[in-house]
């Protein structure tokens, strides 16, 4: 048994529920489990959001509701009028070290961040792996971007490392660089656009907008491949904000803690 924390969210993991009290439960958001728990829910570990490529990038707009499709396309005329965008495949050492160089201090900035994408190992990745870089018009420097791996034999890019810059942030450039990859998906022929794994809980480590902002571009909720499957509890009274996906039939299902 052990108790964890996600953000403010108590979490207790144990490899049989049936062997814990009512005094091991006081005071946990969660409970997780190998073994199943009465009334708890199916529970992948890790999973991925995963966009299908449409045939256009105005075909995709039009499935959303005009106020959003009037928002992306603000935003994406506001990014290109401060930041210039930066495609290249494949992505030269120079270049990544310049975006290196903003993705340590966003790391940094996380009380758990570890920088996976160093020099070391972009060496080894660099062949697979395509860019999408914002630069700003006026003093040169990176405001973000991200680093995109392919996968050619399933068809599919794979969103991996990013950081935006407070600007990037408010001018909309995670918008522009996922229309901006949509379009690049559908000029190279790829059937898929992934938006990473995640840990498969937000509103601690990972903010309840991430989940929105990639169920937002009505990317679907897949299991990550050969992910764990565990079996989870929430325990009331509901204290924090939280939310996950678990398995029902062949889906999964969104769980949210709050309305």
């Amino acid at each position: 048994m052990t108790i964890w924390n996600s953000g403010e969210i108590n979490i207790l993991s144990t490899e049989n529920f049936s062997q814990l009290n009512e005094q091991d439960i006081n005071g946990v958001d969660l409970v997780i489990s190998d073994t199943p728990i009465p009334g708890g829910l199916i529970y992948p570990t890790k999973i991925v959001f995963q966009l299908e490529v449409p045939e256009n990038l105005e075909t995709f707009l039009s499935k959303f509701e005009s106020s959003k499709r009037s928002s992306i396309k603000k935003r994406i005329r506001t990014t290109e009028q401060e930041l210039e965008t930066m495609f290249l495949d494949p992505i030269d050492i120079e270049t990544f070290q310049k975006w290196e160089i903003g993705y340590k201090k966003f790391i940094n900035s996380l009380s758990d961040g570890r920088a996976y994408a160093n020099l070391e190992w972009f060496k080894t990745a660099q062949e697979g792996h395509i860019g999408i870089f914002f630069v700003n018009k006026q003093t040169g420097e990176f405001e973000g971007g991200s680093l995109i791996k392919k996968f050619t034999e399933s068809s599919k890019l794979s969103m991996s490392y990013a950081w935006y810059s407070e600007r990037a942030k408010e001018v909309g450039a995670s918008t522009t660089l996922i229309c901006k990859l949509i379009e690049f998906a559908i000029s190279n022929n790829y059937k898929y656009i992934s938006f990473g794994q995640d840990a498969n809980l937000y509103g601690g480590h990972l903010a309840l907008g991430l989940e929105e902002f990639k169920s937002g571009w009505k990317a679907s909720a897949t299991a990550a491949n050969k992910t764990e499957y565990k079996y989870i509890k929430v325990i009331e009274p509901i204290k924090n904000k939280f939310k996950f996906y678990f398995k029902e039939g062949d889906n999964l299902k969104l769980y949210k803690s709050y309305e």
